[in-house]
């Protein structure tokens, strides 16, 4: 096929070849192989003759040679070619001055194939891949530009995409190597699109922006969350060091709100005034960066609070961690926090916030958002895969979900059928049908999972472009 594809080329041709990588990180942790959706399969090197197949770089690169291409160039998108969020030329990925694994942070969780219970954590796991210079080995996928001509070199080093939003709110950032520095530069992905909400919220662009080299202050937040055993106090002072940091950055622009208290207001162009955007640097000085947004309301410092916290909740494709004294929802666990940090309101202003936050979130990508979506109710720390669970299929899963589904008939059946004397032996069941009822909820998502996959493959330009060949080969097979 590759040799075909060059034979068509024209002089200076290019052909672009996307593809899942075998050795993706993600599919360590326990992502399903994108084409039969089990896990390890591609790892396990499991491929067929007459199947798919997927190849890790070395290999690709080497196909590509001896297919006749000259010249290849490989990137790496995030979380992977068929929904990239962020893209990296080999040189950016392995560019530690650019801090690829804090860039790549926000596109983990955006993964649509990620199950609920991974091997470990993504994001942890990525920071080390990334300072051993191993990223593009490790690339959940690639996207390959081959020619039969020499790929001069490209400065660029990272492109990222902000386009889940209305369309006059999409754009593109991206990282440019100029000399000895990296500037940022953004561009509206639809320059044409009016904004009609422009008295409420407005994007700011900019271009040729020196890069902040540092560490974003979220990374701290993230390693608190994800430390086995942590505790609410640990997260206060995390919130009170985060406020005494971003007052500081207030007052450097001449606001002199004080941060102390919740309600106090701060002027809508601190909207993104939350760890993610701020960076403590070599010098070990803090600095605010991409400031997009700006918001004609003012924003309450509890806001920021409520802002920062949920976003690094949903932010998280493994979960919090367990902590070491706490097992209550999203919403009990703002109500302590807020209590700690002396926030009025309680219960009631943290809904409102949540509200609030969806009203916004509304504007940006122009359809409506329900005040509960982030999910106050949610458990904080997940619950890890039961061990008595193997599961690697879909098919696995629905019949292990319809064998525990019947054992949990009968169980209802002998329970209801059986003898009001014999009340020890029904608790005993009782137990023994809840257990088997969580271990059913699990698989659930479990089938849920694959059933979305399998739906946004099918959705999916590749599956439409490559239908004609699927018939093709059943009409083959049928002849024979």
């Amino acid at each position: 096929m590759l040799e075909r594809a060059r034979s068509m080329l024209r002089p200076g041709g290019i052909v672009l070849i996307a593809i899942e990588n075998q050795l993706g990180l993600k599919y360590f942790a326990g992502a399903p192989e994108d084409h039969v959706a089990r896990r390890m399969f591609g790892l396990e090197d499991r491929y067929t003759p007459d199947g798919v197949q997927t190849f890790g770089r070395y290999e690709l690169t080497r196909l590509t040679s001896a297919a006749g291409f000259t010249g290849a160039r490989v990137y790496a998108p995030f979380p992977d070619y068929k929904f990239p969020v962020t893209i990296f030329s080999e040189d950016g990925l392995t560019d530690l001055e650019l801090d690829p694994s804090s860039m790549l942070w926000p596109s983990l969780f955006s993964d649509r194939q990620l199950t609920n219970y991974l091997s470990f954590d993504l994001q942890r796991v990525w920071d080390v891949v990334v300072r051993n210079k191993l990223g593009i080995d490790l690339a959940n996928s690639f996207l390959l530009m081959a020619s039969t001509d020499t790929l001069n070199a490209s400065p660029e080093l990272a492109w990222h995409y902000s386009d889940g939003r209305a369309p006059y709110f999409c754009k593109s950032l991206v990282f440019t190597r100029v000399g000895d520095e990296i500037q940022t530069s953004t561009q509206p992905l639809q320059p044409s699109s009016a904004n009609p909400v422009a008295e409420q919220l407005r994007i700011e662009h900019a271009s040729n922006i020196p890069f902040v080299k540092g560490t974003p202050l979220s990374r701290e937040l993230h390693r608190l969350l994800t430390t086995e055993g942590w505790r609410v106090g640990d997260l206060v002072g995390f919130v009170k060091r985060y406020l005494t940091i971003a007052e500081k950055l207030v007052r450097n622009e001449g606001c002199s709100v004080s941060l102390a208290a919740g309600e106090s207001a701060l002027p809508g162009r601190f909207m993104d005034l939350v760890p993610p955007n701020i960076i403590r640097t070599e010098s070990d000085e803090f600095q605010l960066i991409d400031r997009e947004w700006a918001y004609q309301p003012t924003v309450s410092v509890d806001w920021l609070v409520f802002r920062a916290l949920v976003g690094q909740f949903c932010s998280l494709p493994a979960g919090v961690a367990a902590c070491g004294e706490f097992q209550g929802t999203r919403l009990e666990l703002m109500i302590r926090l807020f209590d700690a940090l002396g926030f009025a309101g309680g219960e009631a202003r943290i809904l409102e916030l949540g509200r609030a936050e969806a009203t916004m979130q509304s504007l940006v990508v122009g359809k409506p958002i329900a005040g509960d979506s982030w999910n106050p109710d949610l458990l904080v720390s997940r619950p890890k895969t039961p061990e008595s669970l193997p599961i690697f299929s879909f098919e696995e899963v629905v019949s292990e979900y319809e064998r525990m589904l019947q054992i949990v008939i009968e169980l209802n059946q002998f329970i209801e059928t059986s003898q009001e004397d014999s009340l020890t032996p029904i608790d005993r069941l009782r137990r023994e049908r809840d257990q088997l009822l969580a271990q059913i909820s699990n698989l659930r998502t479990e089938r849920d999972h694959y059933e979305r996959a399998i739906r946004e493959v099918e959705r999916s330009f590749s599956w439409r472009i490559t239908g004609p060949l699927r018939n093709l080969k059943a009409r083959l097979a049928a002849r024979d």
